[in-house]
């Protein structure tokens, strides 16, 4: 909470000589005097659980503590040539939004208990009648969201087209978090009137909306031009990916763009569109990183928008590097995504094998492997895509470097293919020949893992199995249906009471997880018997199908031993199970 300074007010960017307004203002006047308005190129609704349920809870604890005051923040917006009382907002409209969502659910009570202030509420804050027009909403959001926020959070529970809305379940992620916004503002309602009698509930509520009008205070920034409005928000939010890194990226880039604003927004927005066909977070922070290690160089997360911002010093390369950016963002798409279309025509060996590196999700490689589909011919793509799985599984089980050193050393690789010294497959496999465990190492550092995560075992021993069996494609992604393979603990991970004494409580915790205590068995073909001694569960080994789990049943014991001379043998397998050179 903050008490308004007297001193606040115009102010003068000397840089531009561009005058840009300063001033406290009420977040309650913002929403009964203005129409907010964000550009089509701004960003999603995008608040979490979290920022939603710490805005009410904040709200709450400020009005029952009799609070003078609360800072929501700063609101940064640009004037409208032909209407100041619409202006665009570039930075702030979630929490405006948010606030709305909340009213919304105020007015929702009240109209459930056929009470009149539900309209009063409705046009003091969310909607304002316009002569000869609809009523106009008090915010429209992003292209993106501005009719399901207005259908969703502003009609009234009565209207048929909120009816019809809230019969479809939401399917854009944005549109997911708004939906999750209202349930959480209607539970929080709930939550304040709780065990009152009408006239406390309501008069529970009157707080609130009082609060909002006259105790919640926002620093309004008002500059001249999205121009001006951009290099503010860039400002303000100078330490980098805290924030958001690509509304900072974005937002310099539309700077730059200067006239041409729409077409760098119309790219972005398409890019985005594109990146978020993948069910994936973070997926446009994720690409734009890949994308720069992929081109240029290796880059922290914390560095990136630096980074961006000293190499786009203008109109001229800030949209060639847009353009970049939306023409590599199908290709990313496609690393993650076997059935794309950037796949057809190549064998399905390598559409299996990025559903592999998928599942393996070693996030590292894929700027090298974005560098490969965009430079190498389709022969040199198939040969990499079976050694970049060889190549992970290697890493995943080694660990012998850290994730920040094995994005480098990729990186390093990626801008050599995107810069044509490496110039296919073969040249690729030799550079990174000079870091990816050899086969000594990772035999030996397979002889000795514990693989908690079941899919992670059920990949490995099935991919022993196939080579065991002598199968051409034995790095491919297995069969994961869990109805159909079942992952066997041979010493079992809750012995029985009495029994498995072969092994101490120390032997346990160091060898149930062990790869060559695991073996895959189908489920028709198991006995129930999962936790009995092994004696008992031998002749369940003998009928599998499963060769290296039918070898159990020959073993006269199941012991330390055992374990550790099966697993030496499976480590050998797994050396040409995923070769280093193919």
């Amino acid at each position: 909470m903050i008490e308004p300074s007297p001193n606040w007010g115009r102010f003068y960017m000397e840089k531009k000589y561009s005058r840009i307004e300063i001033n406290p203002k009420r977040v309650g006047e913002v929403l009964k005097t203005k129409f907010i308005y964000v550009p089509p190129n701004q960003r999603d609704y995008s608040w979490l659980e979290k920022h939603v349920k710490d805005l009410f809870s904040d709200l709450n604890n400020a009005v029952a503590g009799n609070a003078a005051e609360y800072f929501l923040g700063t609101i940064v917006t640009a004037k409208d040539d032909e209407d100041s009382d619409k202006p665009r907002v570039v930075d702030g409209q979630q929490r405006l939004a948010t606030t709305l969502i909340l009213l919304g659910a105020i007015r929702d009570y009240l109209d459930d208990r056929q009470d009149s202030d539900a309209r009063k509420i409705e046009s003091m804050f969310l909607f304002s009648p316009v002569l000869g027009e609809d009523d106009r909403p008090r915010m429209i959001l992003n292209l993106h969201d501005r009719e399901y926020f207005t259908r969703r959070i502003l009609l009234p529970k009565t209207d048929q087209n909120r009816k019809a809305m809230e019969k479809e379940k939401p399917k854009k992620p944005s549109h997911i978090l708004i939906d999750d916004a209202a349930k959480k503002a209607r539970a929080h309602v709930i939550f304040l009137t709780k065990n009152l009698g009408p006239s406390v509930a309501k008069e529970a509520l009157m707080k609130q909306i009082r609060f909002l009008e006259k105790g919640v205070i926002v620093i309004w920034v008002e500059v001249p031009d999205d121009k001006s409005a951009y290099t503010i928000f860039e400002t303000m939010n100078d330490r980098g990916l805290d924030l958001s890194a690509t509304d900072l990226i974005k937002n310099h880039l539309f700077n730059l763009a200067d006239d041409q604003v729409d077409s760098a927004a119309s790219q972005w927005s398409s890019m985005v569109a594109i990146l978020e066909s993948v069910q994936e977070t973070d997926i446009v922070k994720d690409f734009v990183r890949h994308f720069w290690i992929s081109h240029y160089a290796p880059v922290r997360a914390q560095e990136l928008f630096g980074a961006i911002k000293d190499r786009a010093e203008n109109k001229t390369n800030g949209m060639e590097l847009l353009s970049k950016f939306h023409a590599s963002s199908s290709k990313y798409v496609a690393l993650l995504n076997p059935m794309h279309g950037f796949w057809e025509g190549y064998t399905e060996r390598s559409r299996r094998n990025i559903s592999t590196l998928g599942q393996l999700n070693l996030k590292q490689a894929r700027p090298l492997l974005l560098s490969v589909i965009e430079r190498f011919p389709k022969h040199d793509i198939e040969k990499v895509l079976r050694l970049a799985v060889s190549w992970s599984v290697r890493f995943l089980v080694s660990g012998e470097l850290g994730s920040g050193a094995l994005e480098t050393e990729y990186g390093k690789n990626a801008i050599k293919v995107s810069s044509g010294d490496i110039k296919n497959a073969d040249e690729l496999a030799l550079a990174m020949s000079n870091i990816v465990p050899a086969d000594d190492a990772f035999e030996n550092a397979f002889a000795t893992i514990r693989v908690a995560k079941a899919a992670t075992a059920r990949y490995y021993l099935r991919g022993l199995e196939l080579q065991a069996r002598g199968d051409a494609q034995p790095e491919n992604v297995p069969n994961d249906d869990q109805t159909d393979i079942t992952l066997e603990h041979v010493l079992p991970e809750e012995p029985k009471p009495g029994e498995w004494n072969q092994f101490t409580q120390e032997d346990r915790e160091q060898f149930t997880q062990r790869l060559g205590n695991l073996a895959l068995l189908k489920r028709s073909e198991n006995s129930g018997k999962g936790n009995d001694e092994f004696p008992i569960k031998k002749p369940a080994y003998a009928l599998s199908s499963y060769r290296l789990t039918n070898e159990l049943a020959s073993l006269p014991d199941w012991n330390t031993v055992a374990i550790t001379d099966r697993q030496k043998r499976l480590a050998k397998i797994a050396v040409k199970a995923w070769p280093i050179k193919i």
